[in-house]
């Protein structure tokens, strides 16, 4: 007699009509998509590598300052300016997928219940990672742009 597949639906799930001699392939059709929380930590990496490179045009602007140089310092300023619109919408987004996905877990029921929960977790983390990053950056971006205007005032 040939092989004959059984799919299991859940963890636990109990399997009858198996007769003896016979071969059997279980497989499982448990999946969770965990699409909102891979988009959440998406955005949230972004704004990261968003922030380094906004971080790098703060410390030329600044080098651009302590030089004299007050037009580059502020041409170099406005871009790490843009840099920060762009991070915090990356933050924003991050933080949209991941409510996303903690509706997905609350939603979510039997056997992958716990694999959108663990999801949802990690997209709050990433989102939470993301926001102290904007903040940090938001703070830089305040002394660099007070630091120019005192100098442009002297």
């Amino acid at each position: 007699m040939g092989e004959i597949r059984k799919e299991l639906k859940a963890f636990n799930q109990p399997v009858t009509g198996l007769k003896a001699g016979s071969t059997y392939r279980f497989t499982a059709k448990m999946s969770a998509n965990v699409e909102n929380a891979k988009k959440s930590a998406k955005h949230a990496q972004a704004a990261s590598s968003g922030a380094k490179a906004g971080h790098a045009e703060l410390k030329a602007a600044r080098e651009a300052l302590k030089a004299g140089d007050l037009a580059t310092a502020r041409i170099v300023f406005d871009k790490a300016k843009v840099l920060y619109d762009k991070v915090k919408k990356g933050v924003d987004d991050a933080q949209a997928f991941a409510t996303r996905a903690r509706e997905d877990w609350t939603k979510s029921g039997g056997s992958v219940k716990q694999a959108y929960e663990t999801a949802h977790k990690g997209a709050d983390e990433a989102h939470k990672h993301a926001e102290g990053i904007r903040k940090a950056y938001e703070d830089l971006v305040r002394s660099v742009g007070a630091a120019i205007e005192e100098r442009a005032a002297h």
